[in-house]
């Protein structure tokens, strides 16, 4: 029972980690829109990893105390077609949490996934 605590711990850990992440991203893609005096993010669909050399990427690093950059998952779409003042950009975050102790209930891993939509401001 114990185990299974601290096994599941750790997985809403991460999954809470991945919430902040994907909302960090999201944050920063709103305030990089069209008008925007940053770099321009969108609108083209997004995949990358949190290891990636990308300004994306280094958004969601702040959020990834307990797991590897190469093994985080970035995915962002402009749901819009553009990255225009008032239109959405969806992200998702997401990793594969492996047991710390080995299997449970015949599970070896849980997909953890966090997904935030949100407004471009500018």
């Amino acid at each position: 029972m114990l185990v299974g605590m601290l096994e599941f711990g750790v997985a809403s850990l991460r999954r809470n980690l991945l919430r902040d992440g994907a909302s960090r991203v999201a944050r920063a893609a709103i305030i990089r829109g069209e008008k925007s005096e940053l770099s321009e993010w969108g609108s083209n669909h997004v995949e990358l990893t949190a290891a990636a050399d990308d300004s994306i990427a280094v958004a969601i690093l702040p959020s990834l105390a307990t797991m590897a950059p190469d093994d985080v998952r970035i995915t962002i779409d402009w749901l819009d077609g553009d990255n225009l003042t008032d239109q959405r950009v969806n992200v998702i975050v997401e990793y594969d949490h492996d047991f710390l102790f080995g299997q449970i209930w015949m599970i070896d891993q849980l997909n953890l996934k966090a997904e935030t939509q949100m407004r471009i401001e500018r």
